[in-house]
């Protein structure tokens, strides 16, 4: 072995230690983020001078800054939001301030969100700055505004915009949605109390035409009393009082014919003005309800339907014994006038 004067060995103990590779990469990164935001926005902890950008959920602000030589802070800050329509608004506001080392103070006066002057109060770092102050609305609150640059601005109006839109459009979908129940359910509504005027309508019917039979008779009796009368009256030759009266009762029953007959008209009245544009009403429900197939709209309409057939041979019944009931009238109208003419010559 060769002689080893003159070489120091060393423990590899005392060596240093090499810096693992992770904190060598999170150095690195660390660094170059600096770098970055220097280069981006041009500024340091030492100036406020850049803008910075405020996000919520329902908007942004953006606020830009000059610093002067004296630590003075010009500057301007604008306020996009959009309500619980989605209808946007802005506001603006002129800035004034200064920094004194980290500490920042700054005075907004504007109109509109920014109302009036107001204050806030904060520190500047890395990030941005975070102010506490009046300027929401009168109310104290807290709002960090982070450093950024026009890109970074412009997408963030443009996301705030479709948010905007898309609460707006989905505040239309709930409007016309319901203005559509609205719709639907007066549509209900209308269909219910249609079949509830037909159901009366029915019952009405039923005890009319249970009845008109026996006003057939009575008109027709009538005249047959009459006609009796008649007869009596000419018996009694040289009886001028009893003549007389019989005469009057003649003219009685006529008054009690033409009672009867406008009863009649005024149910054909009643059945001109109200049943028959009733039932054109119930001929276009029966129309609707076969384009409607809605759960609720089509309970109402079963119900509809069923009242419906059942009104509309009553509907048809009614029709027919009116016009009947007023040709018997007619009828009878006229052998009267002959029996009150002939009573007339005989007295």
């Amino acid at each position: 072995m060769g002689s080893t004067e003159g070489i120091s060995l060393v423990s590899v103990e005392s060596l240093p230690r090499p810096v693992p590779e992770s904190r060598t990469r999170a150095f690195l990164a660390k660094t170059l983020c600096c770098l970055a935001l220097l280069s981006i926005y041009g500024c340091s902890l030492s100036s406020a001078t850049g803008t910075y950008l405020a996000k919520f959920t329902n908007g942004l602000a953006r606020l830009e800054l000059v610093q002067s030589g004296d630590h003075m802070l010009t500057g301007e800050v604008d306020w996009v939001s959009f309500d619980t329509n989605g209808r946007l608004t802005s506001s603006s506001a002129s800035v004034t301030g200064m920094m004194d080392g980290g500490a920042v103070n700054l005075t907004f006066k504007g109109n509109a969100f920014l109302s009036g002057t107001s204050t806030g109060a904060g520190e500047l770092g890395w990030n941005g700055i975070t102010l506490t102050g009046n300027f929401n609305g009168g109310k104290v609150s807290t709002v960090t505004f982070a450093r950024a640059n026009e890109l970074e601005y412009q997408w963030t109006l443009v996301a705030v915009e479709k948010n905007a839109q898309a609460i707006a459009f989905a505040r239309e979908q709930a409007e016309r949605q319901r203005q559509e129940d609205a719709k639907r359910n007066q549509r209900v509504a209308r269909i219910e109390k249609l079949t509830a005027i037909l159901k009366n309508f029915d019952t009405e019917a039923s005890v009319h035409l249970h009845r008109w039979p026996g006003a057939e008779k009575t008109m027709q009796a009538i005249t047959s009393d009459m006609e009796a009368k008649l007869q009596q009256e000419h018996s009694l030759e040289g009886n001028g009082v009893a003549r007389g009266q019989l005469a009057v009762a003649i003219n009685q029953d006529d008054v009690s014919a033409e009672q009867m007959h406008n009863q009649l008209l005024s149910l054909k009245n009643d059945f001109t003005n109200n049943v028959e544009p009733m039932m054109a009403i119930a001929g276009r429900a029966k129309s609707i309800c076969a384009s409607d197939s809605r759960p609720d709209v089509a309970s109402a309409c079963q119900a509809f339907s069923q009242a419906y057939a059942t009104a509309l041979p009553q509907y048809q019944a009614v029709s027919t014994g009116l016009d009947h009931l007023e040709s018997i009238y007619q009828i009878e109208h006229q052998k009267h006038q002959d029996i009150m003419q002939a009573a007339t010559a005989a007295n």
